[in-house]
């Protein structure tokens, strides 16, 4: 082989073991530390998603904890939260303080208890008195945090001032006239013999809060009330995270402000403004996780650098660019990033809030179609907005996120100390001929200085992150990109045509009222209209009874409702209810049966209010029967298929069966109605059937009765 040939055999042998063992085991361990850092992201994105959802439960339900988070309320949203004192006391009620906010509110527009509003007397020092359906087992006074505020003092001196019921104060050796919660905006409610009036219930409460009040705005030197997302930016870096003013960008964050309360006209009349936060933060959210938040809620971003705090929403930037050339480059540049058309996101859906149920809902999909067909997509790109309460403010903000996640171009260059002209959010044209580049548009999004040697020593420039711009990621015109919506559902047809399925109906095939007890079982037929570009899931039924009871020649009112969710294909669900109240007696029902459709690319329909219609009964349903007046029992009745006739579980004697009409028998085998009114055909069982001269006498004292079977 000779000299050289061996070592360049050696060679060749060294560099494919041992050079390149250690290149794979380099290459393992960089995709190991890659992957680490994703799944750590991953995490974290799992987490904040985690607690978000966790603080949107909160809206409804209390909870005890030995310690809990701090509260800050932006905007206007549902707040529950944290039993911060409850004590039961034989007779003198349960009382209640539940904490809404870490901080004075600008109001407690509304107290609900589980789905019920609270109408009740405000004016201290009594408690309120509630009208309805708690008004027997509920107090309420509510306190907006201020510094002067005393609960401690309204539950020694609390008075329940109906008459001829026991007290309601709490001993002083419970609570202290000194224990005045001051600084917690909270609801104070005693209930009376709740599970008694109420069974199967817990109450939960709940409130409406326009939240902090102590938020400074620079442009008018006053602190207030305000949704303004720039300005609760600036509230929670300044009083929460403890910086002076003096570390923020005072010009920037007024324009960003300004911004914020351009107002933007929709598609259907009227505006809004363009950016508003409405939703709690609590205390073990992550700084960086809260101003993300913030940002995302005005299509903007909160960074730092050059020791200030920058504060941008999204609008396009104004001002001249900055012009800057290849030649004044003290390196060369590096690309960060410029992938290949088909890896970037094609389609933005998420959620925003829905102030109706206040729990998240899907916004609008939006989606660019000659995108998707030329890469094969749709790519889809996840944007929560869970401090936006409007699905066309979501709109907004999800496509100005979907077309700068578009934006390809993204570099880093180091400049000499002209780079100083520009800063984090300005404007800078590139211009490089050898690689075609000519004044494109870039925005800053890092700045920083870099040290190079020189030929005399150290040379002090300027490092830039630029990212690709253009100010048509903020265009937006109402008529062609906001989706219709009714109060936050999207209407699938594109505006104007509600969810109505063609056959759409329910039928009350059980009506019952003994005394305390109402129950009603519905039954629903629906089918699929026909609607371009969505693609049905399920169908959400809600029915709602209104009963009217009589309380001692006292007419009283209860409401109740139920869902349920059919899905794509079924035919039919079943919804029943059922409503006690001890010592009621029935009166009167309304029913209201309504359908919402859910479409599979997020939008969902306008809710479809349906009538009752008649719906063919099938051998094996079970029917009821209620009479009229007289003794003849309210019963069931089940099909016997071999008997041929629908029969009492309890009693088969009693029965319902057809020769030439359909008629009624007692135990006794003896006819005593006759059917009347026929349902869908003769076979049809339903209807009203007329007591015979056999029936009126032994069942109602000679007088006429009826039997309607359903």
């Amino acid at each position: 082989m000779g000299a050289i040939g061996a070592l360049i055999a050696g060679a060749v042998s060294f560099l494919t073991t041992s050079t390149l063992t250690t290149v794979i085991r380099l290459g393992l361990a960089a995709f190991s530390i890659a992957s680490s850092l994703s799944s750590a992201r991953e995490q974290r994105k799992a987490a904040a998603a985690a607690r978000m959802q966790d603080i949107q439960r909160n809206a409804f339900r209390n909870f005890r904890q030995a310690l809990t988070h701090r509260r800050i309320v932006f905007g206007r949203c549902r707040v529950a939260g944290p039993l911060v004192f409850a004590h039961n006391r034989k007779k003198f009620g349960t009382h209640f303080v539940v904490a809404l906010a870490g901080h004075e509110v600008e109001a407690i527009e509304s107290v609900w208890l589980l789905d019920k509003q609270l109408v009740f007397r405000r004016t201290a020092p009594n408690l309120g008195r509630v009208s309805g359906k708690y008004g027997k087992a509920v107090l309420v006074q509510v306190f907006t945090g201020t510094s002067t505020q005393n609960i401690g003092q309204a539950m020694v001196n609390a008075i329940d001032t109906r008459p001829f019921v026991s007290p309601v104060s709490l001993d002083p050796a419970i609570i202290e006239s000194t224990d005045r919660f001051k600084g917690i905006a909270a609801i104070y409610a005693i209930t009376r013999q709740f599970a008694y009036h109420f069974e199967g219930e817990t109450p939960e409460f709940a409130a409406i809060v326009k939240g902090c009040k102590s938020i400074y705005d620079p442009r008018t030197d006053v602190t207030g009330y305000t949704a303004n997302p720039a300005l609760c930016a600036a509230y929670y870096l300044t009083e929460i995270m403890g910086f002076e003013w003096s570390a923020l960008d005072g010009p920037a964050l007024e324009l960003a402000a300004n911004i914020c309360d351009q107002d933007v006209v929709l598609k259907d009349g009227g505006s809004e403004k363009r950016y508003e936060c409405h939703g709690v933060i609590t205390g073990d959210m992550q700084h960086r996780e809260v101003l993300d938040l913030l940002a995302r809620s005005m299509a903007g971003v909160i960074r730092y650098a050059s020791g200030k705090w920058i504060i941008q929403a999204g609008a396009p930037t104004a001002g001249t660019p900055v012009d800057l050339t290849e030649d004044r480059a003290l390196d060369s540049y590096k690309v960060l990033y410029d992938p290949p058309d088909r890896s970037l996101p094609n389609a933005v859906r998420g959620s925003c809030v829905d102030i109706e149920t206040w729990q998240p809902r899907a916004y609008p999909q939006r989606r660019l179609e000659t995108a998707i067909i030329a890469e094969g997509g749709p790519w889809w790109l996840d944007i929560d907005l869970p401090l936006t309460i409007s699905h066309t403010m979501a709109q907004r903000i999800a496509k100005i996120e979907l077309l700068r996640a578009r934006a390809r171009k993204r570099f880093s260059v180091e400049l000499d100390l002209r780079g100083l002209r520009a800063k984090p959010g300005s404007l800078v044209t590139w211009s490089a001929p050898d690689i075609g580049m000519e004044a494109e548009l870039f925005e800053v999004d890092v700045f920083g200085f870099a040290i190079r040697d020189g030929k005399a020593g150290k040379v002090l420039g300027t490092r830039l992150d630029l990212v690709q711009y253009t100010a048509d990621f903020f265009a937006w015109n109402p008529a062609t990109d906001e989706k219709a919506g009714i109060n936050g559902i999207a209407d699938p047809t594109g505006g104007g045509g509600d969810f109505s399925p063609p056959d759409g109906c329910y039928n009350e095939v059980q009506f019952a009222a003994s005394g305390e007890t109402y129950t009603a079982d519905f039954e629903v037929h629906w089918n699929d209209p026909d609607i371009e570009e969505a693609s049905l899931d399920f169908v959400r039924a809600k029915v709602t009874v209104t009963i009217t009871w009589d309380n001692a020649g006292s007419p009283e009112t209860t409401t109740h409702t139920d869902t349920a969710d059919i899905d794509a294909g079924e035919e039919e669900g079943m919804l029943s209810i059922t409503a006690t109240q001890a010592g009621w007696t029935f009166v009167s029902r309304s029913v209201e049966f309504t359908l919402i459709a859910y479409y599979s690319n997020g939008l969902n329909s306008a809710a479809s209010q349906l009538d009752a219609c008649p719906i063919p009964v099938e051998p094996g349903d079970t029917l009821h029967g209620v009479a009229s007046a007289g003794t003849f029992p309210n019963l069931s009745y089940l099909w016997n298929e071999l008997n041929n006739r629908y029969e009492n579980p309890s009693n088969p004697d009693r029965l319902i069966a057809y020769s030439l009409v359909y008629e009624l028998f007692d135990g006794a085998g003896f006819p005593v109605a006759y059917k009347e009114e026929v349902g869908e055909g003769p076979a049809d069982p339903r209807g009203t059937y007329v007591a015979t001269a056999f029936g009126r006498d032994t069942y109602n004292g000679g007088s006429p009765w009826s039997y309607v079977v359903s």
